[in-house]
């Protein structure tokens, strides 16, 4: 009886291995027509591309520096299924970024990206468009108001000299890269919203995890940009990660709110009120 059953379930499943090598031959053959459109390159792996060329931790930069030898100063590596073309000497970047701007200009979506943007347009992770456009120039027209100012560097000077006179006061051999993080942020806070912090605020804590936690756990990116079945095992490191990133906007948007309930248009001095005059023409035209 058992024997009956079997035989009749392998017969009823039979299909299954020529659907299998159906699939798998279409992705075999998609993957080298799309690779036909590209300069070329180190020969990529269906699904891995050429991740496994870096399995025994090569830095990337030496990795496309032996490539560029033998491929050319453009060529093309695939991380997963996402192909990269590399421009590796100064002819072809100059080419690719100023004569040809417009054909190579963009960026790709990544969770990683959505992660730090939440529900907001910025400009590091958002993709081209006229909006992005728009952006870029109200940050640079308010951060270049205050970095030609004697102000900035004046107030660097500051606060590496309240660095090194914390470092001094250690007495046995330590690690510096708590002071390291408290030097930077506190050139930006004081630069964006007029405040300096301790080693031991809440705010400052809440503002260097992010910046810890991208270093150790991605560094590289998230695997699920590049293979995105592998999304399945990292799901609980993003969620990590977004819950840090919750803490860190919530710094921002709160003295976001502080410095425009208190905006005086006689009295702009930092780079978050000059934001704040940039924010209010870009919502007269978008």
């Amino acid at each position: 009886m058992l024997s009956q059953v079997l035989s009749k379930l392998l017969n009823d499943v039979g299909w299954l291995p020529t659907v299998f090598v159906g699939l798998l031959t279409f992705v075999i053959i998609r993957h080298f027509m799309k690779r036909m459109k590209y300069p070329p390159g180190p020969f990529p792996l269906p699904i891995v591309g050429n991740l496994l060329a870096f399995r025994d931790n090569t830095p990337q930069f030496i990795k496309t520096a032996e490539w560029q030898k033998k491929y050319g100063p453009v060529f093309t590596m695939w991380m997963g299924g996402r192909p990269i073309v590399v421009v590796n000497n100064w002819d072809a970047t100059r080419e690719a970024l100023i004569v040809r701007r417009n054909e190579v200009i963009g960026r790709n979506i990544s969770i990683l990206g959505n992660i730090f943007r939440q529900e907001y347009e910025d400009i590091i992770f958002a993709d081209y468009s006229p909006e992005w456009e728009v952006l870029r120039k109200i940050a640079h027209s308010a951060v270049r108001k205050y970095a030609v100012s004697e102000e900035l560097a004046e107030l660097v000077q500051d606060v590496v000299d309240a660095s090194v006179r914390k470092m001094l006061k250690e007495k046995e051999p330590f690690d510096p890269t708590l002071y390291i993080y408290l030097l930077i942020y506190n050139i930006v806070a004081s630069s964006a919203f007029g405040k300096r912090y301790e080693e031991t605020d809440q705010e400052f804590l809440n503002l260097k995890e992010p910046s810890e936690l991208f270093l150790s756990e991605f560094s590289s990116g998230i695997p699920g940009d590049l293979i995105p079945f592998l999304r399945i095992f990292t799901i609980h490191k993003e969620w990590k990660i977004k819950k840090t990133v919750d803490k860190y906007f919530a710094v921002l948007k709160r003295e976001f709110m502080e410095h425009k309930d208190s905006y005086k248009s006689s009295r702009v001095l930092k780079i978050i009120k000059l934001l704040t005059i940039q924010k209010l023409v870009y919502r007269l035209f978008w």
